[in-house]
């Protein structure tokens, strides 16, 4: 019987490669298809981070996982694979996939919230760059803050201090000129487009926090409302010396539904929250990008 030639997903290959289950030498095609991914190294490198953090998980006491948390995870452990396939770099859907084929739903869920965790925690990947926790930063209270503002303003973004200000979503191009002139400063480098991730935007608003001048922008995700991504822009000027710059903060709290992420880059500092883990690392990844 003629061997099956047809080319593997590169996320199957990328995955057996980080599993120590491909032989490049042995597979030439497989070499040559993977060189082809100019994110190859970093994904692979991502997954074994990330498997690492599993068996440390396996390690840990048991712990228990809240029911819609683990109600959730179920759900991503169960997705099919054309859905795992277009899943962000950071929960592998090879890492998913393995889970929920070796281990209950229920055990899986918490396995992978501790293991997501111990990931951001230990330094992953976030968006190209090194992950590292938001502990250093700012207080649990200042977090809860981002949190909590995130969700009234998705819920009524006519709550948004002088919206009229930087206009509605037809006016959306001239959004960096209109934060440049609020903050009198330059927004030419500063992307803000999540239409590739499936978010339109929504809303721009004046904002006090984090208890200076910053502005709040609103977007929703076009297939499903429910889900929504904050960010937050304040202007460089240097006074947040603890924030370095090429590093991504993470903090997910007690669940992952409300990540708060910060970041610098282009004279602003860029704070992001969303309803989605995976949304919000994939809008950082995004937004790093050069315009």
């Amino acid at each position: 019987m003629e061997q099956d030639k047809t080319p593997k997903p590169i996320s199957e290959l990328l995955a057996a490669l980080a599993d120590d289950e491909l032989c490049l030498k042995a597979n030439p095609d497989a070499l040559s298809q993977i060189g082809q991914d100019p994110q190859a190294a970093q994904r692979v490198a991502c997954q074994k981070q990330l498997r690492k953090a599993c068996a440390k998980a396996m390690d840990q006491p048991t712990m228990r996982c809240p029911d819609a948390l683990a109600a959730k995870l179920r759900a991503i452990a169960m997705q099919d694979s054309a859905r795992s396939a277009s899943a962000s770099p950071y929960v592998g859907p090879a890492v998913v996939g393995r889970i929920g084929r070796w281990m209950p739903a229920a055990v899986a869920a918490v396995l992978l919230l501790t293991s997501l965790v111990m990931f951001m925690q230990s330094g992953g990947s976030v968006g190209g760059t090194t992950g590292a926790s938001l502990a250093s930063l700012m207080t649990v209270g200042t977090v809860g803050q981002f949190d909590s503002r995130h969700r009234e303003c998705a819920d009524k973004p006519e709550l948004l201090h002088d919206h009229e200000v930087f206009g509605n979503s037809a006016e959306f191009d001239r959004l960096p000129g209109k934060i440049g002139n609020y903050f009198h400063t330059s927004a030419d480098g500063v992307r803000l487009s999540l239409d590739e991730i499936g978010y339109d935007y929504q809303l721009t608003g004046a904002c006090t926090l984090p208890g200076n001048k910053a502005v709040h922008i609103l977007y929703r995700h076009r297939a499903d409302p429910s889900h929504a991504i904050s960010l937050w822009l304040t202007a460089d000027d240097g006074s947040f010396g603890k924030l370095e710059p090429d590093r991504v903060y993470v903090e997910a709290g007690k669940t992952l539904d409300h990540p708060v992420i910060i970041w610098r880059n282009a004279g602003m500092i860029y704070y992001l929250v969303g309803d989605s883990l995976e949304d919000a690392h994939e809008a950082v990844a995004v937004l790093q990008r050069p315009v």
